[in-house]
């Protein structure tokens, strides 16, 4: 055998060994691996998700799309962080009005408790080129979770982990 074959047999071994070895950890327990080590471990408390069902809510919008589909196409991270989430416009009583959109639209969106949250979020999403409107204070019927628990809570004491007295998130 030539050597050019030699070396082409030996590439074509490795590629196809190193496809199934990543075939193989995408099976069965492949997805645990990549999966935070908490996600795992009964240990590891449990919190439900905020949603913020009822209050009053800063939102910073990042665009309207008529299909659930292409904004969830549209809902990608900043860098580290999530980014937008996908909600119906419906699910924020006025923002239809206030974006001149259909209540059927879907929102990318990020709400926040004090509008210093959403200011700072505002500024990261534009540095990451994205766009990024705020709008006044807007009530939720928390049919999806939006990003709530991501800003710090006035008193300057860490993260903002409750929902504040109303009129006091300026």
């Amino acid at each position: 055998m030539s050597r050019t074959r030699l070396v082409v047999a030996t590439v074509v071994a490795l590629v196809a060994g190193g496809a199934f070895g990543m075939l193989a950890s995408a099976g069965e327990g492949g997805a645990e691996k990549r999966r935070p080590p908490a996600v795992s471990d009964p240990a590891a408390p449990r919190l439900a998700r905020d949603l913020g069902v009822g209050e009053e809510l800063f939102l910073v919008v990042g665009g309207v799309l008529s299909k659930r589909a292409d904004a969830v196409s549209a809902a990608r991270p900043f860098g580290e962080l999530q980014g937008y989430y996908v909600a119906p416009v419906a699910q924020f009583q006025g923002l239809a009005e206030h974006l001149g959109a259909a209540r059927s639209d879907h929102v990318l969106v990020s709400a926040f408790r004090t509008e210093a949250g959403a200011r700072e979020f505002m500024e990261l999403a534009t540095a990451a080129g994205e766009a990024a409107l705020l709008t006044p204070l807007m009530a939720n019927r928390g049919d999806v979770y939006v990003g709530l628990g991501q800003e710090s809570a006035p008193n300057g004491e860490g993260p903002l982990q409750q929902p504040l007295p109303a009129g006091s998130g300026s």
